[in-house]
């Protein structure tokens, strides 16, 4: 479990929220109030999610940045932002694999903010705070929502390497995973670092339904993960995530109780691993 806090800076003014303890959701009806003094040449307002530990430096869990300039046109209303990063037990320097110049597409959850936000403009005459400070928040109303069910039906896993493999549907912290499929394309002398073909049959690809609570605005929804876990070694091998989509929830078809066509989901490789899925 994480200590989290919250913390706001816009054109050199910062604030932050106590930090919670033991726990993975914060929840709060706190306002950030930031001075700004027009004309303002920033227009970034950060928003970071770090973890208070003990004996340590905080570390950053999510950073995230709005629009000043937006924001004085129109206010944001509650609106769900999600994040999504990579995992310290697959990548050990995030740095490294982020400074190689390409952009790394995120292939991990890492959370969401509930947030909204607005610019008051001070009436003439009335002094302006110069320290940032937290004040009691509005009452608000969360973005609509329905409960949902997803399922997966996987016929064929083709193009990545291994002896084995299976898949997994995520959404959020929830996820549901196929049985292990054997490769059906190798000879007396098998290679299984090389791409090769994985097939169900009589409907073994079926992943149990996974039933989530989903925004009704595409704009808040959380994304479908789908990732594909390989074992090359028959002896002592464990399953490896070698690649993965990002599908988006408003994209997958309504199923209406008829029989559905499948299509193929292009996966990405893993940014940490060599390109082996084809």
């Amino acid at each position: 479990k994480l200590n989290p806090y919250i913390e706001v800076e816009f054109n050199g003014h910062r604030c932050e929220s106590p930090p919670a303890r033991d726990t993975h959701t914060l929840m709060f009806d706190e306002c950030f109030r930031l001075p700004v003094v027009m004309p303002v040449m920033a227009d970034s307002v950060t928003i970071r999610v770090w973890d208070k530990k003990k004996f340590q430096r905080p570390s950053v869990i999510v950073c995230g940045r709005l629009s000043f300039s937006r924001l004085r046109m129109h206010a944001l209303q509650p609106k769900w932002f999600n994040f999504y990063g990579f995992s310290s037990k697959e990548v050990n320097d995030i740095h490294a694999l982020t400074s190689q110049g390409e952009a790394a597409e995120e292939n991990v959850y890492k959370g969401r903010l509930l947030i909204s936000a607005r610019v008051n403009k001070i009436p003439k005459g009335q002094a302006v705070s110069s320290k940032a400070a937290m004040i009691k928040g509005q009452v608000a109303e969360e973005p609509p929502a329905s409960s949902l069910t997803f399922v997966l039906d996987v016929i064929e896993i083709s193009g990545c390497p291994g002896m084995e493999v299976y898949a997994e549907m995520s959404i959020g912290t929830k996820s549901k995973t196929s049985k292990p499929v054997q490769r059906i394309d190798y000879d007396e002398k098998p290679d299984f670092t090389t791409p090769g073909r994985f097939k169900y049959t009589h409907g073994e690809g079926t992943v149990s339904p996974l039933a989530v609570v989903m925004p009704t605005d595409p704009s808040n929804q959380l994304d479908i993960l789908i990732s594909i876990y390989s074992k090359t070694k028959q002896v002592g091998g464990t399953h490896e995530r070698v690649g993965f989509a990002r599908l988006k929830a408003a994209h997958i078809p309504e199923w209406r109780g008829e029989p559905a066509t499948p299509y193929w989901v292009s996966c990405s490789p893993m940014a940490h691993l060599p390109s082996s899925i084809e």
